[in-house]
C-alpha cells in the first residue's frame, strides 16, 4: 500500500504546496470524515462503532 493510498484509508488527502511540499489534509466528503472517526470498523462494515446499549439509554 503506498503512501496515498493510506492517507486516503484513513480519511486524510495528501496536498502539494508551491514548493513541492506534501502536507496532510481532512478530507471534505463525507466518507473521509466517516473513515476518521470510525477507522477499521468503518472500513470492513460500513457500520460506526456504536456505545454499549446501556450508555446509550443512559443507566
Amino acid at each position: 500500500m503506498g503512501g496515498q493510498e493510506l492517507a486516503q484509508r484513513l480519511g486524510l488527502e495528501p496536498r502539494y504546496l508551491d514548493n513541492g511540499e506534501v502536507v496532510l489534509h481532512n478530507g471534505d466528503w463525507p466518507e473521509a470524515r466517516r473513515r476518521r472517526m470510525w477507522g477499521e470498523a468503518w472500513l470492513s462494515h460500513n457500520t460506526p462503532l456504536l456505545p454499549p446499549w446501556c450508555v446509550m439509554a443512559g443507566r
